[in-house]
Protein backbone atom coordinates (compact mmCIF):
# COMPACT_ATOMS: atom_id res chain seq x y z
CA UNK A 1 0.00 0.00 0.00
CA UNK A 2 2.89 2.46 -0.41
CA UNK A 3 0.84 4.37 -2.97
CA UNK A 4 -1.68 5.39 -0.29
CA UNK A 5 0.80 6.13 2.51
CA UNK A 6 1.27 9.87 1.80
CA UNK A 7 -2.50 10.38 1.78
CA UNK A 8 -2.96 8.40 4.99
CA UNK A 9 -0.21 10.42 6.68
CA UNK A 10 -1.82 13.71 5.67
CA UNK A 11 -5.32 12.58 6.63
CA UNK A 12 -4.17 11.31 10.04
CA UNK A 13 -2.48 14.63 10.70
CA UNK A 14 -5.35 16.84 9.52
CA UNK A 15 -8.30 14.87 10.92
CA UNK A 16 -6.88 13.22 14.02
CA UNK A 17 -3.80 15.36 14.77
CA UNK A 18 -1.63 12.22 14.67
CA UNK A 19 1.92 12.33 13.35
CA UNK A 20 2.22 8.88 11.76
CA UNK A 21 5.94 9.35 11.17
CA UNK A 22 6.35 10.03 14.89
CA UNK A 23 4.74 6.78 15.97
CA UNK A 24 7.44 4.36 17.02
CA UNK A 25 6.24 1.60 19.35
CA UNK A 26 9.79 0.33 19.83
CA UNK A 27 10.76 3.73 21.27
CA UNK A 28 7.73 3.76 23.58
CA UNK A 29 8.30 0.25 24.97
CA UNK A 30 11.97 1.04 25.64
CA UNK A 31 10.76 3.56 28.22
CA UNK A 32 8.67 1.01 30.16
CA UNK A 33 9.84 -0.10 33.58
CA UNK A 34 8.18 -3.51 33.32
CA UNK A 35 8.27 -6.45 30.89
CA UNK A 36 5.57 -6.93 28.29
CA UNK A 37 4.30 -9.69 26.05
CA UNK A 38 4.26 -9.24 22.28
CA UNK A 39 1.84 -11.59 20.49
CA UNK A 40 1.88 -11.84 16.73
CA UNK A 41 0.28 -14.07 14.10
CA UNK A 42 2.71 -14.70 11.23
CA UNK A 43 -0.09 -14.35 8.67
CA UNK A 44 -1.13 -10.88 9.86
CA UNK A 45 -1.68 -8.84 6.70
CA UNK A 46 -1.62 -5.42 8.36
CA UNK A 47 1.60 -5.44 10.39
CA UNK A 48 4.91 -6.78 9.01
CA UNK A 49 6.39 -9.71 10.95
CA UNK A 50 9.61 -7.86 11.72
CA UNK A 51 7.62 -5.16 13.53
CA UNK A 52 6.85 -7.47 16.46
CA UNK A 53 10.52 -8.46 16.67
CA UNK A 54 11.64 -4.81 16.75
CA UNK A 55 9.17 -4.06 19.54
CA UNK A 56 10.30 -7.12 21.49
CA UNK A 57 13.99 -6.27 20.99
CA UNK A 58 13.38 -2.81 22.45
CA UNK A 59 11.25 -4.04 25.36
CA UNK A 60 12.55 -4.24 28.93
CA UNK A 61 14.26 -7.42 30.18
CA UNK A 62 11.86 -10.23 31.02
CA UNK A 63 9.56 -9.43 28.10
CA UNK A 64 8.12 -12.24 25.99
CA UNK A 65 7.39 -12.61 22.29
CA UNK A 66 5.00 -15.17 20.88
CA UNK A 67 4.86 -15.44 17.09
CA UNK A 68 2.17 -17.93 16.12
CA UNK A 69 3.09 -19.40 12.76
CA UNK A 70 0.46 -19.79 10.06
CA UNK A 71 -2.34 -17.78 11.67
CA UNK A 72 -3.53 -14.20 11.55
CA UNK A 73 -4.97 -14.10 15.08
CA UNK A 74 -3.92 -16.85 17.50
CA UNK A 75 -6.64 -19.17 18.83
CA UNK A 76 -4.80 -19.37 22.13
CA UNK A 77 -4.71 -15.60 22.43
CA UNK A 78 -7.21 -15.25 25.29
CA UNK A 79 -5.64 -17.95 27.44
CA UNK A 80 -2.07 -16.76 26.91
CA UNK A 81 -2.97 -13.13 27.62
CA UNK A 82 -4.84 -14.14 30.77
CA UNK A 83 -1.86 -16.22 31.90
CA UNK A 84 0.47 -13.29 31.23
CA UNK A 85 -1.62 -10.88 33.30
CA UNK A 86 -2.05 -13.42 36.07
CA UNK A 87 1.73 -13.88 36.26
CA UNK A 88 2.44 -10.13 36.07
CA UNK A 89 -0.24 -8.98 38.48
CA UNK A 90 -0.29 -11.74 41.08
CA UNK A 91 1.00 -10.85 44.52
CA UNK A 92 4.42 -12.25 45.36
Amino acid sequence: MPLFEPGVDILADLVFDIDIEGLAPEVAVAELSYPLMVIYGSEDTRIPTDHSQRVYDAAPPGSLVWVVEGVEHPDEYSRRVADYFFDRLSAE
